[in-house]
């Protein structure tokens, strides 16, 4: 269930909209969000907060943008000593984070800022209990990632752009769900191989041929969007693997399964140079979904190559007529499309 946002609202709209929303419903979630600091004041954060004592992490706040060359006073958030779950996203810079950790049940954290001087961000200590981490800077002195290994809860954990410390991530059992966005080309990414709880992997954008270091024992999950540049990819290092990802490698022309038995899910979109994918007719996939891979011969996939393990197809070559082809074998074999995305 994906969270109703609420944009800037007034303190009517909190009772009428916020609190009837979550009270109506106790799996619901909603968020919060102000652009701009005319958009809130104390006594309306105030308000908030009360709210937040009440709905916990179901209630998420954001304030983001704040227009472009301003920066978000971070002392703001002294409003909010019950927010559980707090995003700081497309900001210019942040003054005063200090302040954030003044939050005590801060459960959940984002940040994303170009430009600012963080120097012991992850060190406030109430961060210490958090659940959920994201973390973006773009510009300024790196911050320091080594105090990641003295939250013994976080369990989620997204990164963009850092790579000080990285290596502190193979000390953090609890982590199960990683996300490295934008790593420099000439970032190691061992530590990866060492994470004992891992079993989500995603890897996006930034730049490298090739990546043979990332491996891990007990993935389960792997996506790789979007790695400019990218051509080789061994999946042998990852023998539990059973949902697999891969979209926008403009480089990547052979893929090759390997020993991942336990693959159940593979989904490759918009690979332009993807030629050869072996192993294929010997996996034990159930859900495959090949769009827009012009240089594969779909045609001759469904009608030679498919695992006899498929229970759910979708073929898409991007060409009007072969696409027809394709779903009118694809009738003929009873095969039916999956429902919903992945």
């Amino acid at each position: 269930m994906f969270p109703h946002r609420i944009q800037a609202p007034s303190q009517a709209d909190l009772e009428l909209q916020v609190s009837a929303r979550l009270e109506a419903d106790d799996q619901a979630q909603v968020i919060v969000q102000f652009a701009k600091a005319e958009q809130y004041d104390g006594e309306l954060l105030s308000q908030l907060d009360t709210l937040c004592a009440r709905f916990g992490e179901r209630l998420k706040v954001r304030f983001y943008s704040h227009y472009p060359g301003s920066a978000f006073d971070a002392r703001a958030l002294l409003a909010l000593p019950h927010v559980q779950s707090l995003s700081l996203d497309c900001l210019d810079t942040l003054d005063h984070y200090e302040a954030i950790g003044r939050l005590p049940l801060l459960r959940e954290f984002a940040l994303q800022v170009i430009s600012a001087d963080l120097p012991g961000l992850l060190a406030l200590p109430n961060l210490k209990h958090l659940q959920q981490l994201r973390l973006s800077l773009d510009k300024g002195p790196a911050i320091d990632l080594a105090p990641i290994d003295q939250m013994p809860d976080l369990h989620q954990l997204s990164i963009s752009v850092q790579s000080h410390n990285l290596d502190v991530l193979s000390q953090c059992p609890n982590i199960a769900t990683l996300n490295l966005h934008r790593m420099p080309a000439k970032t190691p990414l061992g530590m990866v191989a060492r994470m004992s709880g891992l079993h989500s992997l995603s890897v996006s954008f930034g730049s490298r041929e090739g990546m043979p270091e990332l491996r891990n024992p007990y993935v389960k999950e792997l996506d790789i969007l979007r790695v400019r540049g990218l051509n080789r990819l061994d999946l042998d290092g990852f023998p539990q693997l059973q949902v697999l990802q891969i979209e926008d490698q403009a480089q990547l022309s052979r893929l090759a399964l390997g020993d991942t038995a336990h693959l159940r899910r593979l989904r490759l979109a918009n690979l332009k140079a993807l030629k050869e994918l072996s192993g294929l007719n010997t996996s034990n996939i159930a859900d495959l979904r090949i769009i827009k891979a012009p240089q594969m011969d779909l045609l001759t996939l469904i009608d030679s190559q498919l695992p006899p393990s498929v229970q759910h197809l979708k073929l898409l070559s991007g060409k009007r007529a072969v696409d027809k082809q394709l779903e009118a074998r694809q009738q003929q074999l009873g095969i039916p499309e999956p429902r919903g995305p992945f």
